[in-house]
């Protein structure tokens, strides 16, 4: 996922405002296909590394030998341990993902909301992209 803090959206809102661009590049986080197709992506993700914890749990994968130890340093971990902790960092790292994305969502809409279509505008929306540093 493409870098956008608060000042590219905020540009991008005002540019859209002020008529420099249309709204194709807001789709994403206007759109609510958009927003659906995104928010089932990443619950999805989650939902296929909870199912295989809970089959790593059950022991229903035999054929992984997972109830076998793998020797690190100086302890012995089993292979389910393993296999579960990068899950679970898996279904951590969607979960940021996801709160980043609907964050991303609720401040494109609030923006979209707040600032109006009046000329006078146009100054928030220099001093936005002056501050971006590419």
């Amino acid at each position: 996922m493409r870098k956008y803090n608060r000042k590219i959206l905020t540009a991008l809102v005002m540019a859209y405002k002020k008529g420099l661009i249309n709204i194709k590049p807001l789709n994403r986080w206007i759109s609510i296909k958009q927003n659906l197709y995104h928010i089932l992506k990443y619950f999805i993700y989650i939902a296929l590394f909870v199912l295989m914890i809970l089959l790593i749990e059950f022991n229903l994968l035999p054929d992984l030998h997972l109830d076998s130890n793998i020797y690190l340093g100086k302890i012995f971990i089993s292979r389910a341990r393993i296999i579960k902790g990068i899950n679970y960092g898996f279904i951590v790292l969607n979960l940021y993902q996801l709160s980043k994305y609907l964050l991303q969502v609720y401040y494109v809409r609030w923006t979209m909301r707040h600032y109006d279509m009046n000329s006078n505008n146009i100054e928030i929306l220099n001093r936005v992209t002056y501050k971006i540093t590419v």
